[in-house]
């Protein structure tokens, strides 16, 4: 995995790419993949790398296929031309700010998907053949953050996503912390993952019990800001 960038990932699977497009010619709804740019500097030299981790995309490129280097260099245009979604009214976004900003008071923080492929249009998971047609071809969630090396990452995903994060990190695991049930609070573990990993509720439904979700992030930043390991259940005395 020795990458000299974050292109160098992508433009490995470029055959992958490929091979599932033709696979997927007229079988089902799907745009992508969703991939991120080469992070900035100012994350780069950051003593708290935060990555936020969401569900998927619901369009993205459109119908355009990626099939050669070039494709993907526009493509990773598109993920610095969004810019976090800053234009956009999106809880999603506002709470991955928020996430950064509590942990080290900036938003400066990078973001990517467990889908990298989702829905051209509506909302919700890709179709089981996309999802299949990915893990196949574009698994790249592992190499993504040996490249970046985040120090704390946020999957605001859900607890009914954690099947899709197996899929792409076999080694994952959602542990309770101390005051809180797994499926609201999860501290995540892997060989791939800083020890500050956490699974909280997407902000879509986060966002409807707002002293709950802040209470989530207040705990991540002190554990991260002070080095201190999430506290299991059996440590509470």
């Amino acid at each position: 995995m020795n990458n000299s960038s974050i292109k160098d990932i992508y433009t490995k699977y470029i055959s992958g790419l490929n091979k599932l497009h033709l696979n997927l010619i007229n079988k089902g709804d799907y745009d992508g993949p969703f991939i991120m740019a080469e992070p900035s500097d100012e994350f780069k030299r950051s003593k708290h790398r935060i990555l936020v981790i969401g569900q998927e995309t619901n369009g993205w490129i459109g119908d355009k296929r990626i099939t050669d280097e070039s494709g993907i260099t526009d493509n990773m245009s598109v993920y610095s031309i969004f810019n976090f979604g800053k234009t956009y009214n999106s809880l999603f976004f506002r709470y991955a700010r928020k996430a950064s900003q509590a942990i080290r008071d900036s938003d400066c923080y990078m973001w990517t998907n467990i889908f990298k492929f989702g829905k051209s249009s509506g909302r919700g998971t890709p179709h089981t053949l996309v999802n299949d047609s990915e893990i196949a071809n574009f698994n790249v969630l592992t190499e993504e953050l040996y490249y970046i090396k985040p120090t704390c990452v946020v999957f605001m995903t859900g607890p009914d996503y954690d099947q899709y994060a197996i899929q792409r990190i076999p080694d994952i695991k959602f542990i309770e912390i101390h005051g809180f049930s797994t499926r609201e609070f999860a501290h995540v573990i892997s060989q791939h993952l800083p020890i500050h990993s956490y699974r909280i509720y997407h902000p879509g439904y986060g966002n409807r019990k707002k002293i709950m979700y802040d209470n989530y992030f207040a705990h991540i930043a002190k554990n991260a800001q002070q080095g201190i390991a999430p506290e299991p259940p059996s440590a509470a005395r």
